[in-house]
């Protein structure tokens, strides 16, 4: 590896004198702090195959991935990013379009090359708007001069995908300096939409590109993948973890460190506090329950009041109530068979809460609903598999049996739901 790659790699670390030394270290005072972690363990599940699937990191330099992470978790610096996304561009173009314009100017079998040292002239040209050789369309125009007519020259030759094509040193410098002038085509427009360049920096993207075109080790690929990764945590994972625990208005936030330490932890598999299955279920678990808590501190008058209603149904001496909590009056009885999980059934019916609003009716629609009686909300499971056919019931449904926490327009959480429900017939037996 060459000097000069040698240094930035170092330059790039600078500070980070060993990754155990700045790997946050996690505190559990609170159930945030327990849920940061666990989130930023859970969020790291399958990373390490895809570092290595798709950005070619091998793992040996894992210790150089969490240098990189570490650097640019916190690099809010507008320089900071834009220099790595310098590096990124420099490496993809240095692994994938110069090997790839090789090809098609020399063969696939020639050891020649173009001439790095113009093509970083014509590159940074255009990067950064100075005086060029020649225009875009005049780089573009030269270059698909010249690859045709290596073509023509090379389909003359016999075996000719093993013979060298002969260019002066004034056409390898020119085609050099076009093709990296041609690769800066809408480059800045792509690096502010999708890497959130500030142009104010391009001088330090140019820095980064330099450092990394010519050639990357397995070190520098796990190094820049950290980098990557690391600013994908602080800029959208952890901005998206708050805003699901605590909702988009909230300025409550999880234990930053906490997260970080979790998400390293899961990824290298280095100084774990739990195993990535419980962080997973203590994740679920907890989110589930400060949702819930939310929902109830939106809602919760709705559970009250249901509760209460459900309280006097009860009094009521023709109303019927199961182990499960639902509640159902016979209003007509029907002599039919009885419906068996999974059955075909026809019903008519009419659902309103329990102020009286409708909120369906497939009388208001002339037309009785046809469903299995396994694909509706589990009261009406339970109901239906104890009605004969041609009966008419009236049921209320507690909100743990209809849709508890889930927000159904009309229906908020929480919500009771009244349900007049006419058992029409079984269509067929369950297949």
């Amino acid at each position: 590896m060459k000097k000069l790659v040698i240094l930035a790699a170092i330059a790039v670390a600078a500070g980070l004198a060993s990754c155990k030394e700045h790997v946050p270290t996690p505190v559990f005072k609170t159930g945030v702090d327990s849920l940061s972690y666990a989130m930023g363990m859970a969020r790291s599940q399958g990373l390490k195959p895809f570092l290595v699937a798709r950005m070619n990191v091998d793992t040996t330099y894992m210790d150089e991935f969490q240098r990189g992470f570490l650097k640019y978790v916190d690099a809010v610096k507008a320089k900071d990013i834009t220099y790595m996304a310098g590096m990124q561009i420099g490496s993809q173009i240095a692994n994938q379009m110069i090997p790839g314009a090789n090809n098609e100017l020399f063969g696939p079998d020639s050891k020649k090359s173009i001439r790095m040292e113009d093509f970083i002239k014509g590159f940074e040209a255009g990067v950064m708007g100075q005086k060029t050789k020649m225009t875009m369309e005049q780089a573009t125009e030269y270059y698909q001069y010249t690859l045709k007519s290596v073509r023509t020259e090379r389909a003359a030759l016999p075996d000719s995908s093993k013979k060298d094509i002969s260019m002066t040193s004034a056409q390898l410098d020119s085609v050099s300096y076009a093709i990296g002038l041609s690769m800066t085509q809408d480059l800045k427009q792509y690096l502010v939409a999708r890497e959130n360049v500030d142009t104010t920096y391009m001088h330090d993207f140019v820095k980064g590109f330099k450092e990394t075109v010519k050639g990357t080790s397995a070190r520098e690929v796990a190094l820049m993948a950290g980098m990557q990764i690391g600013n994908q945590v602080s800029n959208q994972i952890i901005p998206m973890a708050n805003r699901e625990v605590f909702g988009e208005t909230t300025t409550d936030s999880l234990n930053r460190n906490n997260f970080i330490a979790g998400f390293l932890a899961g990824t290298t598999g280095i100084n774990e506090k739990m195993s990535m299955a419980v962080a997973e279920e203590y994740t679920t678990t907890a989110l589930s329950e400060i949702q819930t808590k939310a929902l109830m501190a939106e809602f919760g008058a709705n559970k009250a009041a249901g509760e209460a209603y459900m309280l006097e149904n009860a009094k009521k001496g023709d109303v019927i109530t199961t182990p499960s909590g639902l509640q159902y009056r016979i209003i007509q009885e029907g002599k039919g068979n009885v419906p068996a999980a999974g059955d075909m059934v026809m019903v008519h019916y009419q659902g309103t809460l329990i102020d009286g609003t409708e909120f369906d009716s497939s009388y208001a629609r002339n037309e009785p609903a046809t469903f299995r009686t396994t694909q509706v909300i589990q009261g009406w499971q339970e109901a239906l598999t104890m009605m004969p056919v041609g009966s008419k019931w009236e049921l209320v449904i507690p909100d743990s049996l209809a849709y508890g926490t889930r927000n159904q327009g009309q229906i908020k959480p929480f919500s009771t739901l009244i349900f007049e429900v006419e058992l029409l017939g079984i269509e067929d037996q369950k297949k």
